[in-house]
């Protein structure tokens, strides 16, 4: 494998990771109004039944636990190689002037196998990223059919 081969591939594993972070403003945005209407329908609730407190309960928690998938797919991963000189935190360990002389010195295989570390680690977060907001669109999904019932019981239609 070549440098310029091994740049594209890293280039589509970030591709990835802004796939995955594109979809985290939507899916907050609906568990945050289905928290939100929930909250606004509800009063009174020392008179509910206990099947409707069951119902708004397992909307809450399953909105909640969803957002919270969201937060841990979020929150930046940013463990890496410290001697990258790709990876920003890697690059501003040392001074300028050693960062160059390190590029220099690590020739066209030391930029390849720099490369090769940062697509294994960027695939890595990727499937973290990935299994994180599967796990938030599961969450949100279970949690729309109960704040459907929720938001029938909380009107008393």
């Amino acid at each position: 494998m070549n440098t310029e081969s091994a740049e594209i591939i890293l280039q589509y594993q970030l591709d990835w990771i802004r796939a995955v972070d594109s979809k985290v403003p939507q899916v907050y945005a609906i568990n945050l109004a289905m928290l939100g209407a929930v909250a606004a329908l509800t009063e009174n609730i020392q008179t509910w039944p206990w099947y409707q407190v069951t119902i708004i309960a397992l909307t809450i928690l399953s909105c909640v636990i969803s957002i919270g998938f969201i937060a841990v797919a979020i929150f930046p991963k940013i463990s890496g190689p410290s001697e990258s000189n790709i990876f920003f935190m890697g690059i501003v360990q040392d001074d300028e002037d050693t960062f160059k002389k390190s590029v220099y010195d690590n020739g066209e295989a030391g930029h390849l196998d720099d490369c090769l570390n940062q697509i294994y680690r960027n695939a890595s977060i990727a499937t973290e990223k990935y299994q994180q907001m599967k796990q938030a669109f599961v969450f949100m999904g279970i949690s729309f059919p109960l704040w459907l019932v929720s938001v029938f019981l909380l009107t008393g239609q």
